[in-house]
């Protein structure tokens, strides 16, 4: 964990070769995240398991999103041999989310509260000084969680920006056509076979538009529950996924999202617990933003720092303490204009912005303090 600007880790070629170029960059971060993940079912779960049981495990419940994605299979299967962790541990990695609920169905010890997961804002053009959507967003997770990477990515379907973990092939981001996209997680009580986040974050960002890239979440159940957000200037959806309920809410002014649904079939289907925080982590960030009146990038990332204690002492800026094992590993300011800033670590530690706008199908990065 560094003080220094984001992480950029530029991607081409085939998808083979991608992850090829992504497991030899950071291999030692995937090799460090997948033991970590071993860990949260043979040392942190009532209920253990083996590391070849849970290497079966990822195995089963990825080949069928697998199979839907071949190019994204042959990234993976690039990123396990760039990498050295082998073919499990690639495709583990993709299913982080997956297994911290795994984790959680087998009596995960301590059972710590799930309402600690991702925030973000998305607020209308009116109330922004950049004249488009602009969609805020922190990257929170387990203490142990390194920091995330910012992934450039020239593909068969255009050219994307994002962030996410060392080892996945999906996060938050922009694309070439004016496509935003964040995330938000929801804890689900029953898995299903179906499509894991990290392969649904990145067949978003491979939308040309909010219709497709929507469509692309529900098309198969979800194996973990998230909010996903898509917008492109024109119209903003909030898809709830849960398994195998879902859906989709169009906005079309402020909104905020966190670790609970609203929508009454998907929350049907969350972990049964004191949501509390997470809902006040919502409307602190819509109170923090209506106060500013009109906001930008660098606003944003203010909001995001936010420390003002909810529910159990939980801020939207998230540090690790009695009541949270979790901590915030970046944050992210997206527009609707194929521009993208990103801070690594915790916003209020104000480390150095990395601005990242997409030109021509041509990414161009900077970095200000």
């Amino acid at each position: 964990m560094g003080g220094g600007p984001i992480r950029v880790l530029e991607l081409r070629g085939e998808p083979f070769d991608r992850g090829v170029q992504h497991g030899r960059a950071v291999g030692d971060l995937i090799a460090l995240y997948w033991e970590e993940l071993v860990r949260e079912v043979t040392d942190r779960a009532a209920q253990t398991m083996t590391e070849p049981e849970l290497r079966a495990w990822v195995a089963d419940r990825a080949s069928p999103a697998l199979a839907l994605s071949p190019d994204l299979h042959e990234e993976i299967r690039g990123i396990a041999e760039g990498s050295g962790v082998g073919y499990e541990a690639a495709v583990g990695v993709n299913l982080f989310e997956e297994i911290a609920d795994l984790s959680w169905a087998r009596g995960r010890v301590p059972q710590v509260a799930r309402e600690h997961r991702c925030s973000a804002a998305i607020v209308p053009p009116d109330m922004t000084t950049t004249g488009t959507w602009l969609l805020a967003q922190n990257w929170d997770g387990s203490d142990w969680w390194d920091d995330p990477v910012l992934f450039v990515v020239e593909e068969e379907t255009g050219t994307s920006v994002y962030l996410t973990d060392a080892g996945s092939v999906g996060g938050i981001g922009v694309n070439d056509r004016g496509l935003a996209s964040a995330h938000t997680g929801v804890g689900l009580a029953e898995q299903v076979p179906g499509l894991p986040y990290s392969i649904i974050a990145r067949r978003i960002l491979q939308a040309g538009d909010v219709a497709a890239a929507a469509a692309s979440v529900v098309d198969e159940p979800s194996t973990a529950g998230c909010h996903y957000i898509v917008a492109d200037g024109k119209r903003v959806l909030d898809v709830e996924a849960a398994g195998v309920k879902n859906a989709t809410i169009a906005y079309d002014g402020l909104f905020s999202t966190c670790a609970h649904f609203l929508d009454g079939s998907c929350a049907s289907q969350q972990l049964r617990e004191d949501l509390s925080g997470s809902v006040y982590r919502t409307e602190r960030i819509q109170e923090r933003v209506r106060e500013a009146g009109r906001v930008g990038p660098d606003d944003l990332f203010g909001v995001m720092a936010d420390h003002a204690p909810g529910p159990r002492g939980i801020t939207v800026c998230r540090h690790p303490d009695a009541n949270f094992d979790t901590r915030t590993s970046g944050c992210v300011v997206m527009g609707t204009d194929s521009r993208m800033w990103t801070r690594t670590g915790n916003p209020c530690e104000a480390r150095p912005i990395v601005e990242t706008r997409i030109e021509e199908g041509r990414a161009l990065v900077a970095t200000a303090a």
